[in-house]
C-alpha cells in the first residue's frame, strides 16, 4: 500500500524552494543589514559633517543594496520598494530631511541615482564588462550583437544587441532582455566606450542627467 502524500506539505516545500522565496530572503537580509548599519551611524550623526555621513553611507550601507543588484531587474514591485526605502532612509540620514518631506532633492544634492536607476546602472556596467572581457561564460554566451548580414541590419548600429524573445512580462524583466533594451537605448558614442575604463563614469553622468 503506497504511503499517503500530504499535498499541503508538497506545496509548502515547493514554495520554500522557489526562486521568489529565496530572493525575498535575500532582500530581507539586505534591508536588515542596511537599517542595522544606519542605527549604529545615527548614534553619532550630530558630530559628523554631511560629507562624512555621505562617505559612511556609501561605505557601510550602499554595498548591501548594490550586491547582485545588476541581476535583479526582475525584482517584484514590493521587494523593489523595500530596497528603495532603505536607500531613502540612508539619504535622510545624510541630509537630515524628515520622512514627511520629499526625498528627491536629496538625491540631486548628493549626486546619486535612485534605487531603480542605480540598479539599471549596475546592470549596464555588468553587461559592458561581460561584452569586453567575454566572461563570465554563463552571461557572455547569451549576449551577442546584431549580425551585419541579418535583414534590416544595415540600418542598425553594429553595437546593437540582439534582444532575446520573451513571451511573458516576467521574462521581459529578466536580466538579458531588460538590460539589452537599456543598452540599445544608450547613445551610440557611449556604447562605443564599453572597452574603455571611462565607460562607467560617462554612463553614470548620462543616467544622472
Amino acid at each position: 500500500m503506497s504511503p499517503m502524500i500530504n499535498s499541503n506539505s508538497k506545496n509548502t516545500a515547493s514554495f520554500y524552494s522557489s526562486p521568489h522565496y529565496r530572493t525575498t530572503l535575500s532582500v530581507t537580509a539586505a534591508a536588515n543589514r542596511c537599517f542595522a548599519a544606519l542605527a549604529r551611524l545615527r548614534r553619532h550623526r550630530d558630530c559628523l559633517p554631511r560629507e562624512t555621513r555621505l562617505m559612511l553611507v556609501r561605505s557601510l550601507v550602499f554595498p548591501h543594496l548594490d550586491y547582485g543588484a545588476g541581476l535583479l531587474a526582475d525584482l517584484s514591485g514590493e521587494l523593489t520598494t523595500r530596497m528603495e526605502r532603505c536607500m531613502n532612509a540612508a539619504l535622510r540620514f545624510v541630509t537630515g530631511v524628515s520622512r514627511f518631506d520629499h526625498i528627491t532633492p536629496s538625491y540631486v544634492v548628493c549626486g546619486l541615482l535612485k534605487y531603480r536607476r542605480r540598479r539599471d546602472y549596475l546592470a549596464l556596467c555588468l553587461l559592458a564588462s561581460t561584452l569586453w572581457r567575454g566572461g563570465p561564460a554563463y552571461l557572455a554566451d547569451r549576449l551577442s550583437f546584431v549580425r551585419r548580414d541579418a535583414p534590416g541590419s544595415l540600418r542598425r548600429s553594429h553595437l546593437e544587441l540582439k534582444i532575446p524573445w520573451a513571451a511573458t512580462s516576467c521574462l521581459q524583466s529578466e536580466f538579458f532582455v531588460h538590460t539589452a533594451r537599456l543598452w540599445n537605448d544608450l547613445p551610440r558614442d557611449l556604447q562605443a566606450r564599453y572597452r574603455n575604463e571611462t565607460f562607467r563614469t560617462y554612463l553614470y553622468d548620462h543616467m544622472l542627467g
